[in-house]
C-alpha cells in the first residue's frame, strides 16, 4: 500500500528525511481531526499519545499556522459544475450562459459566492483564465471547458490525487465494515497483452468516454443538490463523490511477444 507512495516520492522528492517531516505533520493533522470529531479538548499530550510523536514535535506542528483546507482548484471545479448545472446559469438551450463578470454584483461574483465565501471571484477567474476554461467576450464571460486539465500542473495533479486517495480509503474502510446494503463502488478493469499500435486509440477512447460518464453523473446528481435544485424543508449536506482514472503502460516486448526482463 505504501510502495506506490514511496516510489512516487523517490522520483519527485527523493529525501526520506523530508518525507518523515511531512508524515509527522499529517499524523498531527489527522489526530486533530479525530479528537475534534469526538468533541474532546485538543491538547499536545493527547495528540502525542495518539500519534506516538514526541511532545516537542507535536507542539511545534500543532501551534503552527493553520492551513486553508479548500484549495482554489477545488473551488474552481465546483464553480464550473455550478455554472454548468444550476438552471439560474443555463440558457433555454440547456447550455451555460455567458455571465457578466465586472463588479461586486456581477453574475460571476454571485456564482462564486454560492460555492465559497472564503475565496473571492477574482482568484477563481484568474485560475479559470489560466487553465483556459473561460473566454472573455466584451463584458461577458463564456465557459469554454467543463473539465480542468491537470496535465503538466504538479500542484493541481497532487491535489486531485490526494482527494482521490482519501475517498478510496474511506470507501474501502466502510466496505470492510459492511455497514451498507449496497457497498461503495470499487471496480478495476485490466488487460495485460494489448496491441502497442492501438494504445493511442485506447487512450483517446478512455478520455472521451470518461468525460461523457462524468457529464451524465453531474446531470444526475444535480437533481438532488440543494444548491442547484433546492427542495424546501428537506435536510441536505451529504457529500457524494465518484472518481475515475486510467493508466496505460506500454511494457517492453521482444519480437516473439515474450516480455523481456
Amino acid at each position: 500500500m505504501l510502495g506506490p507512495v514511496v516510489r512516487f516520492w523517490m522520483k519527485r522528492m527523493g529525501s526520506i528525511q523530508l518525507l518523515s517531516d511531512v508524515l509527522k505533520e499529517v499524523f498531527v493533522q489527522v489526530a486533530v481531526d479525530e479528537i475534534s470529531k469526538s468533541n474532546q479538548k485538543l491538547t499536545v499530550s493527547r495528540i502525542s499519545c495518539m500519534t506516538g510523536l514526541h511532545r516537542n514535535d507535536v507542539a511545534k506542528i500543532f501551534r503552527g499556522d493553520p492551513k486553508e483546507n479548500r484549495t482554489v482548484p477545488d473551488v474552481v471545479t465546483r464553480v464550473i459544475g455550478q455554472w454548468e448545472q444550476d438552471k439560474t446559469y443555463r440558457g433555454s438551450d440547456g447550455k451555460p450562459k455567458k455571465l457578466s463578470f465586472k463588479g461586486q454584483n456581477s453574475d460571476f461574483t454571485k456564482l462564486v459566492s454560492k460555492v465559497s465565501k472564503s475565496i473571492g471571484a477574482a482568484a477563481v477567474l484568474f485560475e479559470l483564465e489560466r487553465v483556459g476554461a473561460v473566454e472573455k467576450q466584451g463584458n461577458k464571460l463564456k465557459l469554454t471547458a467543463q473539465h480542468l486539465q491537470f496535465t503538466g500542473n504538479y500542484e493541481r495533479s497532487i491535489d486531485l490525487a490526494s482527494r482521490n486517495v482519501h475517498t478510496i480509503f474511506d470507501a474501502i474502510d466502510e466496505n470492510i465494515e459492511g455497514n451498507h446494503e449496497i457497498p461503495h463502488l470499487m471496480l478495476r478493469t485490466e488487460y495485460d497483452n494489448i496491441l502497442i499500435k492501438e494504445l493511442p486509440k485506447i487512450r483517446a477512447w478512455f478520455d472521451k468516454e470518461g468525460k461523457k460518464f462524468h457529464q451524465r453523473a453531474r446531470l444526475f446528481l444535480a437533481k438532488y443538490d440543494q444548491d442547484i435544485s433546492p427542495v424546501s424543508g428537506e435536510p441536505a449536506g451529504a457529500k457524494v463523490t465518484i472518481g475515475s482514472f486510467s493508466f496505460i503502460e506500454p511494457g517492453t516486448y521482444s519480437d516473439s511477444g515474450v516480455e523481456n526482463d
